[in-house]
C-alpha cells in the first residue's frame, strides 16, 4: 500500500473495508477493551478473550487473535536481540527457520521505512522489499510462519504469530501466539468465499 497514489490508496482502502470490515469488527467485539497500548502508529488491546493490533492511520492492516496468546513487555536489548536473531536466521539459511514465513518491519509510515520478506520455496525462496536496520527499534515489526524448522530455537510454535511494537513508554511489547489448523486467513477465506 505504500508508494500508491492518493486516489488508488482511497479506492484500495475503500474496498478492503467493504471486504473485510464486518471480520475485523466480530474480532474487535470478541476481543473487547480490557487494556490498551499506543505507539504513534500502532494500537493494541489486549483481554483475557484475545488480542489485535491494527494501525493507527491504517486500520486495515489489522491482525487478531481469539483464544490463547501470550503477552510480554521487554527492554530495548531484549528487542533488539530477538528481531536480529530471525533476521540474521533469515538471511543465512530460510530453509532453516520455517517451511513458509512472512516477516514486515515499520520504522515510519513511508516506503523508504519499510522492510519486508516473504519466504515461500515454491517461488523462488526470499523475497525481499527495502532494507532491515539492524540495531534500530522499529515502531512494528511482525512474522508469521507455517511448519518452523524442527529444532529451531528462535520461534516458539510450529505454527505461529508473533509481533513487536516500539517505544511503549520507555519499553516495548512483544506479542505471540500459536495458530492452529482452525486459524482463518481472512483474506484467502473471503477470495474462496469460505467465511460468511
Amino acid at each position: 500500500m505504500l508508494g500508491q497514489t492518493e486516489e488508488e490508496f482511497d479506492t484500495l482502502r475503500a474496498d478492503t473495508r467493504r471486504k473485510f470490515g464486518k471480520y475485523i469488527k466480530y474480532v474487535k467485539d470478541y476481543v473487547g477493551h480490557e487494556y490498551e497500548y499506543t505507539n504513534d502508529m500502532v494500537r493494541v488491546v489486549l483481554s483475557e478473550r484475545g488480542a489485535y493490533y491494527e494501525f493507527i492511520n491504517l486500520p486495515e492492516e489489522f491482525c487478531g487473535i481469539m483464544g490463547a496468546y501470550e503477552h510480554a513487555f521487554v527492554d530495548t536489548k531484549t528487542c533488539l536481540s530477538t528481531i536480529g536473531d530471525i533476521i540474521s536466521h533469515v538471511a543465512q539459511n530460510p530453509d532453516g527457520v520455517a517451511e513458509e514465513f512472512t516477516i514486515l518491519t515499520m520504522y515510519g509510515m513511508n516506503s523508504r521505512d519499510c522492510y519486508a520478506a516473504q519466504y515461500n520455496p515454491c517461488v523462488g525462496g526470499v523475497q525481499e522489499y527495502g532494507v532491515f536496520r539492524m540495531g534500530e527499534i522499529p515502531k512494528f515489526h511482525k512474522m508469521t510462519w507455517k511448519k518452523g524448522a524442527d529444532g529451531n530455537l528462535i520461534l516458539p510454535y510450529t505454527n505461529g504469530l508473533m509481533f513487536f511494537v516500539g517505544n511503549i513508554g520507555d519499553r516495548h511489547m512483544l506479542v505471540k501466539a500459536e495458530l492452529n489448523e482452525f486459524a482463518t486467513d481472512l483474506t484467502q477465506a473471503v477470495e474462496k468465499k469460505a467465511v460468511n
